[in-house]
């Protein structure tokens, strides 16, 4: 079993995200009023980092994923929720140990993602199996993140390519709507297409540094230092760090385009089911290039399709959304 690093309170790295599927949220009177008034705002606020979480959310629901990037800060998991990233944690600690970093740096927190991508690198090679590995790639000039559930890949024989594997908990015990298993397969799909970008460019590691605003002659945590030399490589700076992990993605082989989505019943972790599909390139660029219009500006969000109107039954701005005809009539006047 390998060990790998946790930093103590890492999220203010990610974008916000939320539960696509979950009504768990009540905005003030105040907020309300917000959203009303400001309705649609412009796509300079959501920078130039986000998650596979975020291309989720906003395949979902354009709307709602506007919503959230202002008003996420509200929300709190669901019992749903934790008990799914519970089961995750229980999945990644059959095959590692997490060491802790007690830092809050933003250096600290991308020292923790390189660092335990290169272990489960490591482990995928030796073993043939990793999970939760994390991902950090540069596409058409934005940042993006994403954690894998799991690798596996044979250590034997000609063909040494990893197939990407993802396990989605459910709170009753039936598979989800087609909208939720597209949600899902594209989810999985990003990750496939950050996993190749990374291992088949050259990971700008001057852009990295610059345009996140980080110090690459940061000195690392200790424990950071010990897990490379663990690695059998020196690293002191998180420049150093770097630069070992885009080495170490030149010698990675692509990945299947094979890919396995798994759904678990979340009272006792039985598999309700498992679909297996193919990477769908055009499919996947042409949704990518439509994300990276709409956050960079390019349109105004959109509202689900009348044959997907349902999941405004279960969304948390269903009160404010100018979709609803009552509420955009108070807008208006």
């Amino acid at each position: 079993m390998v060990s790998r690093v946790s930093i103590f309170r890492p999220s203010f790295i990610y974008p916000f995200t939320t539960s696509l599927f979950d009504k768990n949220l009540r905005l003030s009177n105040q907020s309300q009023k917000r959203l009303l008034l400001l309705g649609c705002s412009s796509g300079s606020q959501y920078g130039n980092k986000f998650s596979v979480s975020d291309l989720r959310a906003w395949e979902w629901c354009e709307k709602q994923f506007e919503y959230d990037r202002q008003f996420a800060k509200y929300k709190r998991p669901t019992k749903s929720m934790k008990r799914g990233t519970a089961r995750h944690k229980k999945l990644e600690e059959e095959v590692s140990k997490k060491v802790v970093v007690r830092k809050l740096s933003a250096e600290d927190a991308w020292a923790a993602k390189f660092m335990n991508f290169l272990i489960c690198a490591n482990q995928l090679s030796l073993e043939g199996l990793t999970r939760e590995l994390p991902l950090v790639s540069l596409v058409n000039g934005k940042w993006f993140v994403g954690v894998v559930d799991e690798l596996r890949m044979p250590i034997v024989g000609m063909v040494q390519n990893p197939s990407l594997v993802d396990t989605k908990t459910r709170n009753q015990a039936t598979l989800p709507s087609e909208p939720q298993k597209r949600n899902s397969r594209l989810q999985l799909m990003c990750y496939k297409y950050l996993w190749d970008t990374t291992i088949s460019t050259n990971f700008p590691i001057d852009e990295f540094f610059n345009s996140l605003g980080l110090d690459p002659q940061y000195n690392l945590p200790k424990e950071i230092q010990h897990r490379a030399t663990n690695l059998g490589f020196h690293a002191k700076t998180l420049g150093d760090l770097v630069m070992f992990f885009q080495s170490t993605c030149s010698t990675l082989p692509p990945s299947e385009d094979e890919l396995l989505l798994r759904y678990e019943y979340q009272v006792d972790n039985s598999l309700l089911g498992e679909e297996t599909f193919a990477y769908d390139s055009d499919s996947f660029q042409s949704l990518m290039k439509n994300f990276l219009e709409f956050v960079g500006g390019q349109r105004d969000a959109s509202y689900v399709s009348k044959n997907e109107n349902w999941k405004c039954r279960i969304c948390s701005y269903a009160s404010v959304c100018p979709s609803n005809t009552k509420t955009h009539n108070i807008r208006h006047q």
